[in-house]
């Protein structure tokens, strides 16, 4: 309910951010027509890809965050990030996906038990292109894009350094210590949200400080995601399922330290509901 009543509110920006995304999947297509036009399995390719959302948290987060910052609805920078956010997300997922021996993926087959892994390890990283262009193409001050393009390029790679580490301690290549747990969590679900926390307040034109804040406030809400999602799927690396809910609830108490900071209004109080959506969530509900 919590999370639908937040779709609700941000419905017109979810729309504009859907339009934005399918037109950066579609401009992959049309930058480069006649290369991709001779080859029907990458159309069909490119098209699952716009076919196939998820439930836009990421997304929902960077307008959020835009929102209690200050920046208007429908600004267009807010919603050209939001969308980019979701590529690189969709990007991170179908590289996951190869790593992982994922046959399904929202539903419907994964993209490389359909195309073949060869394909999907490039479009993944067709998709990581698109989203570094959309970056630079934001229509924001050059100081902001290069430091969205700065945070970036260095959570793109601490998410793959971290997988690395991940891959290594369940092949017990490595001790698998509480620390180690943490940190992949860190550099992996809790860095993109943080990033996208960040990316919308900076954008929304608040300074350094302020943009930090909101960093924080991501970090700490993604460590949130990732403790009960594993305590739900029983998936943890690490440590007891039953101490993952503690861990979260502290983390949570982390998290509503820096909304404190926010400006009050509508978007910081849907950023303290979906935290306790996130923190209570029931484990039919998938939102990835």
């Amino acid at each position: 309910m919590i999370l639908k009543r937040i779709h609700a509110a941000l419905s017109a920006d979810l729309d504009a951010t859907g339009r934005e995304l399918d037109r950066q999947i579609r401009s992959v297509a049309a930058e480069r027509r006649e290369l991709i036009g001779q080859y029907e399995r990458l159309r069909a390719l490119i098209e699952q890809l716009r076919s196939v959302r998820g439930k836009l948290l990421r997304p929902v987060l960077v307008l959020l965050a835009a929102r209690s910052a200050g920046a208007p609805a429908a600004s267009p920078a807010v919603i050209r990030l939001a969308a980019a956010t979701e590529l690189l997300h969709s990007a991170s997922l179908i590289h996951d996906d190869i790593i992982d021996e994922t046959d399904v993926r929202r539903e419907r087959v994964a993209v490389h038990k359909r195309f073949g892994t060869q394909m999907a390890v490039l479009i993944g990283d067709v998709l990581y292109a698109q989203f570094f262009t959309t970056i630079a193409r934001l229509p924001a001050a050059d100081a902001v894009r290069v430091a969205l393009f700065e945070r970036f390029c260095a959570i793109t790679r601490d998410m793959c350094l971290g997988e690395m580490v991940q891959q290594g301690a369940l092949r017990r290549e490595l001790p698998v210590r509480e620390r180690l747990y943490h940190d992949v969590i860190d550099s992996k679900t809790a860095g993109l949200m943080s990033g996208c926390c960040y990316g919308g307040a900076l954008v929304a034109g608040v300074g350094a400080d302020r943009a930090a804040a909101y960093a924080r406030f991501g970090r700490a809400f993604g460590t949130v995601f990732q403790l009960i999602d594993d305590y739900l799927d029983g998936d943890a690396i690490y440590g007891d399922r039953a101490a993952l809910p503690g861990r979260a609830r502290r983390s949570a108490a982390e998290a509503r330290a820096e909304l404190d900071r926010f400006e009050s209004g509508t978007a910081t109080e849907h950023l303290a509901s979906l935290l306790r959506y996130t923190l209570e969530r029931p484990q039919h509900e998938a939102v990835a």
